[in-house]
């Protein structure tokens, strides 16, 4: 055989070995569950001991449950810190006193519980309480972001009795300022994304509305305060949302998971000042409750992972860039999922998944198993 043709054909051999490994992706291993106790809920991520390794931090129940990561995918055994309060539902990881540690807070949705809990961080896993602030009324969801551009961390909660989102303005050592400052947004709310959606520099708030079926953008103006809501229509149940870019364009699009009575994902690509088009909808597994942006294939385009909370699995879609996905890709979780972050932990350069499951009580953990370059 020619020379000229046995390079041609180890060329050919070698695309499509390359095709045939992008198209295994996305693709997820099991790493095992990792218990954390009673009524599992949030789960957020950070570095909490500063060796380089990513940690979990879990709320479940009357705690938040500290997961430090070993940098090969696996963690110690959870060291918990109470609440004071019933139903820890989610937590936000931030620096909130600027002193280059990771801090939490964490909400209490309970008619006698207010409150929104902040742990200080210490820099070596462990964390101290801070005290805990009111947040309206059964405040649910949380974010941590700087709302008021003062390059001090802020809080915003999701309060679904009063319908309305509280802000909490940091003063930079931790503390935060009362009264809260509530808007006004749709009928049940239950989450929350922070992000610049109209490019002004600005931090600006996207709350899922169970209730009324739709999400509500509210841009900031500038000084902690933000315009009165606008709202668009996703359709029934959304209860789960993230904001990022999914198809290129350098603005903001949200994905929003739907999970009662239906069984897929939203999708809205941004536009101009901060508008929204109409929703595209993407089948995913039974009651999506929560959903995560980020690129598991390392091709440049983002991709789309959802927690299915009653067929306990997690749905993977694959991004073509244009704002579109692939059928998802499915993999069992625990039971009852009800969150998911997204973090490389087993430092090979491509993002796993965490994924809380609220009736076994415990964090799953997958790792990327795609091989992409």
């Amino acid at each position: 055989m020619p020379t000229w043709l046995i390079a041609t054909v180890a060329v050919l051999l070698a695309f499509f070995a390359r095709s045939e490994a992008f198209a295994a992706c996305p693709a997820f291993s099991s790493a095992g569950h990792l218990l954390v106790g009673e009524g599992t809920a949030g789960v957020s991520v950070g570095d909490f001991n500063s060796d380089g390794a990513i940690d979990l931090a879990v709320a479940n129940h009357t705690k938040v449950s500290i997961l430090l990561g070993k940098g090969d995918g696996t963690f110690l055994t959870a060291t918990s810190y109470s609440t004071g309060h019933h139903f820890a539902g989610s937590v936000a990881v931030g620096d909130l006193n600027r002193d280059g540690k990771s801090d939490l807070v964490v909400t209490s949705y309970h008619p006698n519980a207010n409150g929104v809990a902040v742990f200080v961080g210490k820099g070596d896993g462990t964390f101290a309480p801070a005290g805990t602030y009111l947040g309206g009324m059964q405040p649910l969801a949380v974010a941590v972001g700087d709302l008021d551009g003062d390059g001090k961390s802020d809080i915003a909660v999701v309060n679904p009795v009063l319908q309305r989102i509280s802000v909490l303005n940091g003063d930079g050592a931790g503390k935060f300022a009362l009264p809260a400052k509530d808007y006004e947004v749709g009928k049940g709310p239950v989450a929350l994304s922070i992000a610049d959606v109209n490019g002004d520099g600005k931090a600006d708030l996207a709350v899922a509305n169970q209730g009324s079926s739709n999400v509500s953008i509210l841009i900031g103006t500038g000084g902690g305060a933000f315009a009165p809501a606008i709202h668009y229509v996703v359709g029934s149940t959304p209860t789960g949302i993230a904001i990022g870019d999914v198809n290129g364009d350098a603005k903001a699009d949200l994905v929003v998971a739907k999970g009662v009575n239906v069984s897929n994902v939203a999708v809205l690509l941004g536009g101009a000042n901060g508008s929204f088009a109409a929703a595209n909808y993407f089948s995913a597994g039974t009651t999506p409750s929560s959903v995560a942006i980020g690129d598991f294939d390392r091709d440049g385009k983002n991709d789309i992972a959802v927690a299915n909370q009653s067929s306990n699995t997690v749905s993977v879609f694959r991004g073509n860039g244009a704002g579109g996905f692939a059928t998802a890709s499915t993999y069992a979780s625990g039971t009852t999922p009800v969150s998911v972050a997204i973090a490389d932990f087993n430092k090979d350069g491509k993002s796993d998944l965490a994924v809380a499951n609220n009736t076994s009580n415990a964090v799953s953990i997958l790792l990327n198993a795609c091989t992409c370059p």
